[in-house]
């Protein structure tokens, strides 16, 4: 008896109108460990990634980027113990600002939350879905390849994805993962798909445009910048402000503002001042570098050390943050422990 051929599962568009299970989406428990959430998440990644569905229906497509987009929403909340502790108590919508979903005008967290601290007197305030904004294709992607370029942490000889994930071998070009190994991507290069604005162009009518980083061309020293349509642009470094997610606010006059996330903060190299975007909704606000905390993995440049002037200038990657101080990597150096001024996003 021949046993019929397994129907190949086609992506179907979840309804929008209910808040997401994220642990349904990963395929884990609610008590799922951090080793298992990786894990569901590498699985639904590799297998919703629009590039192996480049060949089926515009509808197919369509749905599996979705799928691959509420993959990488739900990995970023699951991974966060903060965003995970709102996300069970409060669901999709307590990681959303201000006033409760479904459009009904309603101000407020459910139950309150949005005015009160939750346990040990800690606020968080996120700008909208996902713990930070709403996930996007270049978010999702970059998170995908941000996942990846250290090596796959579950690689093993009789893990059945590997053959899955080999077969990839345009995703491989997106992440930068090469045939017979992976490599970390340069920590003075901004990656693909990072969000950013145009600045101080001789054709104006392009300043302040919006998009995301093709790829970097070594030879001319010009980042491409997509910016839709099929409209892209070489430009030199100083050209583009990285659109940074996620930055939050410290040590200012201003308690209120204090302990916020910006849902987009870009440095402005005149002003030296963030200009930081979803704090009030009076617009934007202007803080200096010393009050604001980049991400981790936030491409930056050294500015203003004293000490060793010979590295001002020098971009680098944020590893991590320790107290008052980031930990930079700078290609050639040891990581590099500077203070928030002298670290900026440009």
């Amino acid at each position: 008896v021949v046993a019929p051929a397994r129907e190949e599962e086609k992506p179907t568009i979840a309804n929008a109108g209910m808040g997401k299970d994220y642990y349904a989406i990963l395929g884990v428990g609610r008590d799922a460990d951090d080793e298992q959430i990786k894990r569901g998440y590498r699985k639904q990644a590799v297998k919703w990634h629009p590039d192996k569905w480049t060949s089926k229906s515009e509808s197919e497509r369509a749905a599996a980027e979705e799928r691959f987009k509420d993959a990488a929403a739900a990995y970023e909340v699951l991974s966060d113990k903060q965003k995970r502790t709102i996300y069970d108590q409060y669901g999709e919508e307590g990681l959303k600002t201000g006033g409760g979903g479904g459009g009904c005008g309603g101000g407020g967290m459910p139950g309150g939350f949005g005015g009160r601290p939750m346990d040990g007197g800690v606020k968080f305030t996120f700008s909208s879905g996902g713990g930070g904004r709403s996930m996007d294709n270049a978010r999702a992607e970059e998170l995908f390849r941000q996942f990846f370029s250290q090596g796959d942490p579950f690689r093993s000889a009789d893990d059945p994805f590997d053959d899955i994930f080999a077969g990839l071998s345009g995703l491989r070009r997106s992440t930068g993962i090469a045939s017979g190994g992976r490599r970390a991507p340069r920590a003075d290069v901004l990656p693909h798909g990072t969000p950013v604005r145009l600045c101080d162009l001789s054709q104006a009518n392009f300043n302040g445009a919006s998009g995301t980083i093709d790829q970097w061309d070594e030879a001319r020293g010009r980042y491409v910048v997509s910016l839709g349509k099929g409209v892209s642009l070489a430009v030199r470094t100083q050209n583009v402000s990285q659109v940074v997610a996620e930055a939050r606010v410290v040590g200012t006059s201003q308690p209120q503002l204090n302990g916020k996330v910006a849902a987009a903060a870009t440095f402005d190299r005149a002003t030296k001042r963030y200009r930081m975007e979803g704090l009030t909704s009076k617009g934007v606000v202007a803080l200096k570098p010393e009050n604001v905390i980049l991400p981790q993995r936030t491409r930056v440049t050294i500015q203003d050390v004293i000490s060793r002037p010979q590295l001002n200038g020098r971009a680098g990657s944020i590893r991590d943050v320790e107290g008052d101080r980031y930990v930079v990597d700078l290609p050639g150096e040891a990581p590099l422990k500077v203070r928030f001024h002298a670290a900026v996003a440009c």
